[in-house]
This record gives C-alpha cells, structure tokens and sequence, in this order.
C-alpha cells in the first residue's frame, strides 16, 4: 500500500517542485534540477499506480468521466495548506501521475541558477517599442 502522504510530506520538506509517480519505478522527487527517490519506498507495482489514481479522484465522477473519454486529467489537489497541480496519464493502460508543488512564495532571482545570457537579457534596458505602430 501507498503511502501518499508520506510522500507528499517529504516533497514538502525538501522543497521538492515536481512528484514523479510511474509505474516499474520508485516514487520521484524533483529537486532544483535533480531526480532522487522518495525515502524508504518500494518500486510502484501497477496496483499501486490505479490505488493513486483512486486516492486523487476520490469518487469524483466528473473527474472520472473526463478522465475516462481523455485519458488524461489536469487537476488541482490541496494538502498541508499547499497545493499541487496533479497530472494524470496513461500508459500502456496504467495511469502515471505528475504532480507540481504550487509556491506561495517566489524565490530569489539569485537562486535560480540562470545562465549569463538570460541575466544579461532581463537586466536589459531594450525594451520593446509598440508606440510607432
């Protein structure tokens, strides 16, 4: 059995920005720019992934229904006081969830590791000239 939870809560404290969930593979954390698998979980047996499945959609039949005729779904989903951005797919009949953490706060620029050109661009003084048009 899945701990959802757990995972979500350790996303949480590692400042994960991405979960990974796929079937054949230990649950994912994306950190900065980094894969790494959630502590202490086992490989996500095809069980698992439609017990996932089940936890997020909780008996929502509209969800269900559009998830049914796209087989695919893009939903929101609150835990802890944050929220996610929830992805679900299908592969090979499977579902294989993505989900985002939601920030609330903004880091520093200085933290996100852009390259020189893209610091050069944002601190240009070209801007754009709509005015002679």
């Amino acid at each position: 059995m899945v701990q959802i939870e757990k995972i979500l809560d350790e996303a949480i404290r590692r400042d994960a920005s991405d979960i990974h969930l796929i079937y054949g593979m230990k649950p994912k954390l994306r950190i900065i720019r980094d894969l790494v698998d959630v502590s202490d979980t086992e490989v996500l047996t095809e069980e698992d992934m439609t017990e996932i499945y089940d936890y997020f959609i909780r008996g929502n039949i509209e969800r269900d229904k559009v998830f049914d005729e796209t087989r695919k779904i893009d939903m929101s989903y609150e835990y802890a006081n944050l929220r996610f951005r929830v992805n679900i797919s299908l592969v090979d009949d499977i579902p294989l969830l993505t989900l985002r953490l939601i920030k609330t706060k903004l880091p520093p620029y200085e933290s996100l590791r852009n390259t020189r050109s893209c610091e050069k661009y944002n601190k240009s003084t070209t801007r754009f000239n709509t005015s002679n048009r």
